[in-house]
Order: C-alpha cells, then structure tokens, then sequence
C-alpha cells in the first residue's frame, strides 16, 4: 500500500485519523498503524478506499500491482 498516496488523499479531503476511523469502520490505532508503514489486510483497504470514494487500486504504484498479481498467479494484460 502507498502510505504517501492514503496521506495525500486524506490532506486533500481534509480527513484526519479520526475522522478516517468513524468513516471506514476502522480503528483508530489500526489507521495509526498504516499511516506508519503497517501492513494492512485488503478487506482494511477496501474499506479505506471506500471511505474515501477511490478504487483500491490508487492506493498501489505498478511495481505493488505486479507483486500482487504474482502472488495470486494472475498474469498482467
């Protein structure tokens, strides 16, 4: 997950921790923990993404998309 990308989308909805928490159903301290380079489930990221109307994909550059898809075995267009 790009911390720099979740960080500049909340910046720029005017969303802080809290106010990500409440909106995504997802615990302040586990924002916290992402925010500082935690790993997060994808279920946790759907719901951010959800939160914050953006796909799941704008939170992953194309180097993080190929890893996932290696690691699922799907091959990329």
């Amino acid at each position: 997950m790009n911390i720099a990308k979740l960080q500049l989308l909340m910046a720029q909805s005017k969303v802080n921790n809290s106010n990500l928490a409440s909106m995504s159903g997802v615990s302040d301290v586990t924002i916290s923990k992402i925010l500082n380079g935690a790993d997060a489930k994808i279920s946790t990221i759907e719901r951010i993404a959800e939160a914050l109307k953006v796909p799941v994909g704008y939170f992953f550059d194309d180097s993080t998309i190929s890893q996932v898809l290696s690691l699922i075995h799907i091959s990329e267009p």
